[in-house]
């Protein structure tokens, strides 16, 4: 037998294997959830403690809040400073990252099951007693400056915020997650302190585990080493749902060399039943290089665009479905845009279309999660955004069933009253707000 013939099998073997023991859910005496999946095929263990205190629960003037606090975790504790705690970390070869979205804040640790016991015990001191360093506050948020300054002049990530801000008025996810120069800088220690002390509560957190460990043995530490973290739930962010009655597009101008435009539309996230069809809709629009958008854009001509994709914008309250371009010639782009979306409100897909979305999307939801950390992430993530952990294999069983109907249902129901986000090359910083109407 081949090489490469018998290294597939063995990851094939070895993927089964791991998903073949179920996630068992079990809820600590102070109410953190713990979601345990052992995988013994290798001996990598990840660790992600998901809390809900994303950037929807800042203050609208104390953007990016939930982002400082968030990174300030690795930055030490009561115990050790940031040196010491990147030396302990360093000395048992555990690795730490943080992330912040729009809903969630997460602590992932990742660590061979021989350092295992080390892992969760770091855990729950970054958890439980954070030091929030006055010094360290302020380097980070120079550095946040710094981020936001470069992304006002990178038009992809100017473009994403552009539209989000189009797309969701005044619901928090119309805030980028950074922050904003003004929001950044009156953030102090004491106010991360007050938006630790109210988020970062049991009722809030789940722990995910996957890897090579015992599930009894990690549920009994956590009891115990969690055992001063606070209980209660957060309070819920205030918030209205964003309606869109007609086109809006927002332009404007920064010294970029190529224009980049994305329109957006509202959607409904999971677990909606539209959200399925909404998914493949999304990859028929522009999922690939076979996709609607890009093969008409190719038709046009091989440099009339650098890059087009479309995306599903899925966060836990809302959803969009996105479709973004780079190019020199963006108006013509936009005009494809147009175009292919008319058709897919008025036509059905074909059945290879169809048969090559559902392929996409099952396997980039497939491969995403080939990682013990990822794994753990989204189990987390999952539970609190919608009380289960088997989302992602149900959604994978769903897409199958998508069929051409719901395609033409979805494509008329949400694909309608869209958000354009352009922008243009031009020194001088300029912006263009044009009225409403329908289009697109």
């Amino acid at each position: 037998m081949k090489t490469a013939t018998m290294a597939l099998l063995v990851l094939l073997l070895a993927l089964s294997l791991a998903s073949a023991e179920e996630a068992s859910r079990h809820r600590l005496s102070n109410g953190v959830t713990v979601i345990t999946k052992p995988a013994s095929w290798n001996r990598i263990v990840a660790i992600s403690a998901v809390v809900e205190a994303g950037s929807k629960y800042d203050h609208p003037k104390l953007s990016g809040m939930a982002r400082l606090t968030n990174e300030l975790l690795r930055e030490g504790t009561s115990q050790r400073s940031a040196m010491e705690l990147a030396d302990f970390l360093d000395r048992h070869g555990i690795e730490f990252r943080t992330y912040t979205t729009q809903d969630f804040a997460s602590v992932n640790l990742v660590c061979t099951d021989e350092h295992f016991d080390e892992a969760l015990t770091i855990l729950a001191e970054i958890l439980t007693e954070p030091a929030f360093d006055g010094g360290r506050l302020l380097r980070l948020q120079e550095r946040t400056l710094r981020e936001i300054e470069r992304g006002a002049t990178e038009a992809s990530r100017r473009n994403h915020n552009q539209l989000l801000a189009l797309l969701f008025d005044d619901h928090p996810y119309a805030r980028p997650v950074e922050g904003t120069a003004e929001s950044i800088g009156r953030i102090t220690r004491d106010r991360v302190g007050k938006f630790y002390s109210t988020n970062y509560v049991a009722g809030s957190t789940v722990v995910s585990i996957v890897g090579n460990f015992d599930e009894d043995s990690a549920v009994a530490s956590l009891e115990e080493l969690l055992d001063d973290y606070p209980r209660g739930e957060a309070p819920g962010p205030e918030m209205s749902s964003p309606r869109r009655d007609g086109r809006t597009v927002d332009m404007t101008f920064v010294d970029v060399p190529e224009a980049r435009a994305s329109v957006g539309y509202l959607a409904v996230p999971a677990p909606h039943k539209d959200h399925p069809a909404v998914r493949v809709l999304t990859s028929i629009i522009g999922g690939g290089g076979s996709a609607r958008v890009p093969a008409a854009l190719g038709d046009r001509g091989a440099d009339i665009s650098d890059d087009s994709r479309a995306y599903c914008f899925c966060a836990a309250e809302e959803a969009a479905v996105v479709m973004s371009i780079e190019s020199d010639e963006i108006d013509e782009c936009l005009l494809v845009v147009e175009r292919e979306i008319r058709r897919l409100r008025e036509e059905p897909v074909s059945d290879e279309e169809l048969r090559i979305a559902r392929n996409r999307v099952a396997g980039e939801l497939a491969r995403q999660g080939q990682t013990n950390l990822i794994r753990a992430l989204r189990l987390s993530v999952d539970y609190l955004a919608t009380g289960h952990v088997d989302v992602v294999d149900l959604l994978i069983e769903q897409i199958s069933r998508v069929s051409k109907d719901d395609v033409l249902r979805v494509a008329n129901e949400y694909l309608v009253a869209p958000a354009v986000a352009i922008v243009r090359p031009g020194r001088a910083a300029g912006r263009s707000d044009a009225g409403r109407d329908r289009g697109i």
